[in-house]
Order: C-alpha cells, then structure tokens, then sequence
C-alpha cells in the first residue's frame, strides 16, 4: 500500500532543502555581486561579461558541492540537517569571499575590475578554480 503521508512529509523536506538551496544561491550571488563593480546581473544577462559568467557560475557551483555535501551527512535529523547545512553554505560563501579577498591581495591591479573587464581575462578562470577548490575543502571538512 502507497503510505502517502510518507510521500508528503519526504516531499515537504525535500522541499525545505530546494528552499535553502535557493536561498543560499541568492546569497552567493549577492556576495558576488557587492564584490564586483556594477550590476552583476546586468553584466551577465545583457552585456554577456564572460569573465564574470565564470566567476558566479564557479561559485554557484562551490556552494552546490558544500549544500550537498552538507544534506548527505546530515543523518542527525531534519530540522538539525537543515540548520547545520545553512551554516556550512554560509561558510561556504563566506569564504569564497574571504579567498577572492586573498586572489585579489596575491595578483597585481584591482580584481574586481579585472574580472568584470570585458575582455577574457585568464584571471576568472583562476577565481573560479578557487571557488571550486574552496567549496571541495569545505565538503570534505565536513563530511
């Protein structure tokens, strides 16, 4: 027999980490983008800056490997899985932040304007590995 309040409660949580998924991703992109000069969704959308499709693309995807890492170890319960995987995705990000902060410290001239140049610049996939990186070292940390 089809046990649909199973169903429904498997659903709802499922639909709870969506929720934080997305709330953490608006997160990162708003990091990103106090960290960038201009509008970064204009950037993206309108002028198609490649550099800076890179750079957010990265950090999307470093914060998906922590939030994902952080929901398959979660085995202590939901409500405490939940709130555990925020404050990891938040790590995440923060520092994402902090290692644009350290790229920015350790290459010559401004990063935010380079990456947000509208010329390729070998500097973006360079944040990006970071973010990547960044993201794998906090999944594994927590793992």
């Amino acid at each position: 027999m089809i046990d649909m309040a199973a169903i429904l409660a498997d659903a709802s949580e499922g639909l709870a980490w969506g929720v934080l998924a997305l709330v953490l991703l608006a997160v990162s992109f708003g990091v990103i983008d106090v960290m960038t000069p201009g509008k970064l969704g204009k950037q993206i959308t309108e002028d198609h800056n490649r550099n800076l499709i890179i750079v957010v693309a990265s950090g999307m995807l470093a914060n998906a490997i922590v939030l994902a890492t952080a929901i398959v170890t979660s085995a202590d319960g939901f409500a405490l899985g939940l709130t555990t995987a925020g404050i990891y995705g938040l790590l995440g990000i923060l520092l994402n932040a902090a290692s644009f902060g350290l790229v920015d410290v350790i290459t010559p001239g401004k990063l935010r304007d380079t990456v947000a140049a509208t010329e390729p610049t070998p500097v973006a996939w360079f944040v990006a590995a970071n973010h990547v990186a960044v993201g794998i070292v906090v999944a594994a940390a927590i793992s």
